[in-house]
């Protein structure tokens, strides 16, 4: 159903995950995150560092403290980075995420989507 609606958006619904240890999955993301990103959905769940991974050097750090912030005081994550797309060219993501507490850790559930339209 919600892949439904995400192919209706210029987004893509993502659920993170961040361990107590600080290890991150992504169990969950819509198949039009490749549409943002040029990674699967499937190459993600496998890879969730390669998110990580591309975000611009400048932006690395703010988009850490930034989860590290919500995940901590429980409080909606929203965040602007670059993001350097398997094509080669960099895009403006906004990541707007809500936090839950979990047993293990901390779970994000939330969406993604290109901000500059000439990407």
């Amino acid at each position: 159903m919600l892949e439904k609606y995400s192919q209706l958006t210029p987004g893509a619904f993502f659920i993170l995950e961040r361990d107590k240890v600080g290890d991150y999955r992504l169990p969950s993301a819509s198949e039009s995150i490749y549409r943002i990103t040029g990674y699967s959905a499937k190459t993600l769940k496998r890879k969730p560092h390669l998110f990580f991974v591309n975000v611009h050097p400048d932006d690395i750090l703010q988009l850490q403290q930034q989860i590290q912030l919500s995940g901590r005081e429980l409080q909606q994550l929203y965040v602007k980075c670059r993001f350097l797309h398997a094509a080669g060219h960099w895009v403006w993501l906004s990541i707007k995420a809500a936090p839950q507490y979990l047993n293990s850790g901390v779970r994000w559930c939330g969406f993604t989507y290109v901000v500059n339209p000439q990407a």
